[in-house]
C-alpha cells in the first residue's frame, strides 16, 4: 500500500511539473462535449515576451478535422484560464463520429483572434473582420494532423508548435518597438530577416505557409503599447554579428522611420527589444514630399517607388549644394566638388573596376549600395527600369545649361498625381581626376543594375545631344546619385 500512495503522488508532482501543458476540461457550449488538451511549446528566448508567449484572454485555437468540409471547424476560445469550445458553421457531433481518418489540425494565430473561417473549394481560408482574405505575416502555432477519439466526447492533444521552415538553418525572429501611434499601418523592413505568411488549412489538414524573400516587409500588429513584428531571420546571419538597422513605414502618415541599432549575434529563434541593442531610441523620420516624393508609378514589383527630394550628400534640392556626392560604381563612400561648382580637390581618380557584389537580378548588393550604407534602412539606388520608368512617367523638358540651377525637372503624368515633380541637377561626372563633363550641361546617375557583360548602367541627360536615356559603360567613372525606396 505505501508503493501505491508513492506512486500516486509522484503522479501528482508531475502534473503539477507540467501545468502549463495540461489544461482542464474545456465545456462546451454546443452539441459536441470536447476535452482537449492544448499546451505550447514555443521557442523564442531572450528579454521579450510580448509576443504572446503564454495563453491571454480572448486567444483562439481554430481547429479543423480531416474529411470534415470547410467551413466547419471547432472554435477554442481563453479565457480566465480555461477555454471554451463552439462549434462553427454547423460543426456536429456526427462529423466526428463518422470521419474515417481521426485526425485533426489546430492554428493559432496570436493576432488573428477575430479572423473567421471560409471555405476555398476544399480548403479552410481566413478572412479578417471586415470579410476580406486575411493575409497573416508572423509567426504562428499549429498542430498538424494529430490523433483523436470521439465516443460520446472529443478527446485529444493538441501541442502547439511553431511551423518548421524550409531551411533548418533559418530562424525565427521577433521585434518589438515602441513609440509609434495606435491604429496605423506600420511595416518593418530589415536586410536579413524575411516574412512568414500563413496561408490556409488543406481539406486534408495541410497547413499552407509561405516564406518571402529578404528586405520584404513584416507586418506590424498592436500589442498594448509595442508594435510587434515576426519574421525568419536568414541562415546566412545565423551566428555572425550583424548591424541590425530597420526601416519602418508608416502607411497611414506616409512617413520613414530609419534607425541603426547595433550589432548583436542570433543563434536560435529570438525575440529582440530594439532598445535592448542599444540606446536611446533614435530614429531619423523622412516624410513625403519633403524628404521623398511618390509619383504615382511602380516598379516591376508592384511597390511604389519614392524618390528622394536631394541628391546622396546634398544639402539643398537646387542651387549650390545640390550636386552631392560622385561616386564609382559599388562605391559607398562619396567625393565632393568643393567650394564653387566646378572646382574639384579630391585626389580620388575613380580607377578601380568593382568585385562581384550583386544579387541574381544583377543589382547590387545593399553592402556596396551607398544610398544603403549612407542612410541605412531600405534607402538604395534606384533600378535601371526604374530610371526607365521615370522615363515614361513623366515630362522632363531641356533645362538651360551653365548655371547654378541647371537640370530637369521631372513632372509626373500619372492621372492625379499631375501635381508631383522631381528636380535633378546637371551635376556633371568626373572622369580620372578631372570635371570631365561640366556641371550644368548633364547629369549623370548610376543605377544598381551591371549587365551579364559586367557594363555598369547609368542614366544620364545632357544638353548639348538632347540624350534622356540610360546607358552602361565603364564602373569606375564619378557620377551622381539619386536614393529611392519602395514599399508595397
Amino acid at each position: 500500500m505505501r508503493k501505491i500512495t508513492a506512486l500516486f503522488c509522484a503522479l501528482i508532482a508531475l502534473v503539477s511539473c507540467n501545468k502549463e501543458n495540461l489544461e482542464p476540461e474545456i465545456p462546451s457550449d454546443g452539441r459536441i462535449k470536447v476535452n482537449l488538451t492544448i499546451g505550447r511549446a514555443d521557442d523564442f528566448t531572450g528579454t521579450k515576451a510580448t509576443v504572446k508567449s503564454t495563453w491571454a484572454d480572448n486567444d483562439v485555437v481554430f481547429v479543423f478535422f480531416k474529411g470534415v468540409a470547410a467551413p466547419k471547424y471547432l472554435e477554442m476560445k481563453y479565457s480566465s484560464g480555461s477555454w471554451t469550445a463552439t462549434e462553427k458553421n454547423g460543426l456536429e457531433a456526427s462529423d466526428l463520429s463518422g470521419a474515417a481518418d481521426k485526425r485533426m489540425t489546430a492554428i493559432y494565430l496570436p493576432y488573428g483572434s477575430t479572423a473567421t473561417v471560409v471555405s476555398n473549394g476544399g480548403a479552410f481560408k481566413f478572412q479578417d473582420g471586415l470579410g476580406n482574405d486575411l493575409v497573416y505575416k508572423g509567426y504562428f502555432l499549429q498542430a498538424e494532423l494529430v490523433d483523436y477519439t470521439y465516443e460520446g466526447e472529443l478527446k485529444g492533444t493538441l501541442n502547439m508548435v511553431a511551423p518548421a521552415l524550409a531551411n533548418a538553418s533559418d530562424k525565427l525572429i521577433h521585434f518589438d518597438i515602441s513609440g509609434f501611434t495606435a491604429g496605423h499601418n506600420y511595416a518593418l523592413y530589415q536586410d536579413y530577416v524575411k516574412p512568414l505568411t500563413f496561408g490556409s488549412v488543406s481539406s486534408d489538414g495541410v497547413v499552407s505557409k509561405t516564406e518571402g524573400s529578404m528586405r520584404k516587409p513584416l507586418t506590424g500588429y498592436a500589442d498594448g503599447s509595442m508594435m510587434s513584428f515576426s519574421g525568419i531571420l536568414d541562415a546566412s546571419a545565423v551566428g555572425v554579428a550583424k548591424n541590425y538597422h530597420f526601416s519602418v513605414w508608416d502607411d497611414t502618415d506616409s512617413k520613414l522611420y530609419t534607425r541603426e541599432a547595433g550589432t548583436k549575434t542570433v543563434s536560435k529563434a529570438m525575440y529582440i527589444g530594439i532598445g535592448d541593442i542599444s540606446a536611446p531610441a533614435i530614429w531619423k523620420v523622412y516624410e513625403r514630399d519633403i524628404d521623398f516624393v511618390y509619383l504615382g508609378f511602380n516598379n516591376a514589383s508592384g511597390e511604389r517607388i519614392m524618390w528622394a527630394k536631394k541628391n546622396l550628400g546634398a544639402t539643398v534640392e537646387q542651387g549650390e549644394g545640390s550636386y552631392g556626392y560622385y561616386f564609382a560604381w559599388g562605391e559607398t563612400t562619396g567625393h565632393a566638388l568643393t567650394g564653387t561648382f566646378g572646382s574639384y580637390t579630391c585626389d580620388h581618380n575613380f580607377s578601380t573596376d568593382m568585385v562581384v557584389a550583386w544579387d541574381a537580378n544583377r543589382n547590387l548588393l545593399p553592402e556596396y549600395d551607398a544610398a544603403h550604407v549612407m542612410l541605412k534602412g531600405i534607402w538604395r539606388l534606384p533600378t535601371n527600369t526604374e530610371y526607365v520608368s521615370l522615363i515614361n512617367n513623366t515630362i522632363n523638358p531641356v533645362f538651360d545649361k551653365g548655371n547654378v540651377n541647371s537640370g530637369k525637372t521631372f513632372t509626373s503624368t500619372v492621372s492625379g498625381y499631375e501635381s508631383k515633380s522631381l528636380f535633378m541637377p546637371a551635376a556633371g561626372s568626373i572622369y580620372g581626376s578631372t570635371l570631365y563633363v561640366n556641371d550644368g550641361s548633364s547629369g549623370t546617375y548610376w543605377t544598381s543594375y551591371i549587365n551579364v557583360d559586367k557594363h555598369k548602367y547609368w542614366y544620364q541627360f545632357n544638353y548639348s545631344n538632347g540624350n534622356n536615356n540610360t546607358n552602361y559603360g565603364a564602373g569606375y567613372n564619378g557620377y551622381t546619385i539619386r536614393p529611392v525606396f519602395s514599399v508595397e
